[in-house]
């Protein structure tokens, strides 16, 4: 996270927010077990250096009717691999 985004998540922990998150997002094609192509749009949530458990990310399919996630983990990987992605098909 750069110092001008850890920045603005301290200006907002001191005006009384909890959990502030950088978040970006990402646009993939995945393929389903059945073949077919599926448009999924990847969430990263990122709670910067020194959070407890500082990565989360969630998965939304079929146009926002399926959406899966992950529990907290330490690092982006874990985060990702922790993303339920079968329960999109």
């Amino acid at each position: 996270m750069s110092a001008d985004l850890q920045a603005v998540k301290q200006g907002l922990e001191k005006l009384g927010f909890e959990s502030v998150s950088h978040l970006q997002t990402f646009e993939a094609v995945r393929t389903t077990p059945g073949g077919g192509s599926q448009m999924v749009t990847i969430r990263v949530y990122d709670e910067g250096p020194g959070a407890d458990k500082r990565y989360s990310a969630e998965a939304e399919a079929d146009g926002g009717k399926k959406t899966v996630r992950s529990n907290a983990r330490d690092t982006l990987e874990d985060a990702l691999r922790n993303v339920h992605w079968n329960e999109l098909d």
